[in-house]
């Protein structure tokens, strides 16, 4: 299960392939899963904190990025956040996580 916490809005969860060579700036934070990303699903956050799966978004992790035993998969979530912290941008992303699916 993937949590973010601290999300005042719905969240996007996603996957990568890949890491950008450096974090990209995108709205109030940085794009790091960035390569080939598959959108797995968005999710409501209940006094803040959205889990994927969940709500209406129902798909194991793996079935919903398609993730083989073997592969290491990069995940972040992206969520409105309005007003803007840091500037005119209303949304942000959560820290990244890396992962290597076993059998």
């Amino acid at each position: 299960m993937l949590t973010a916490t601290d999300i005042p809005g719905p969240g996007l969860f996603f996957q990568s392939n890949g890491l950008a060579g450096a974090p990209i700036n995108f709205g109030d934070g940085h794009l790091c899963a960035a390569v080939g990303i598959v959108r797995m699903g968005i999710v409501f956050p209940v006094a803040g904190v959205a889990s994927y799966p969940g709500g209406l978004t129902p798909n194991e992790i793996h079935i919903a990025g398609g993730a083989l035993a073997g592969q290491t998969k990069h995940y972040q979530c992206w969520y409105r956040s309005v007003p803007g912290l840091c500037g005119p941008d209303n949304f942000n992303l959560t820290q990244g996580l890396s992962l290597t699916w076993g059998p």
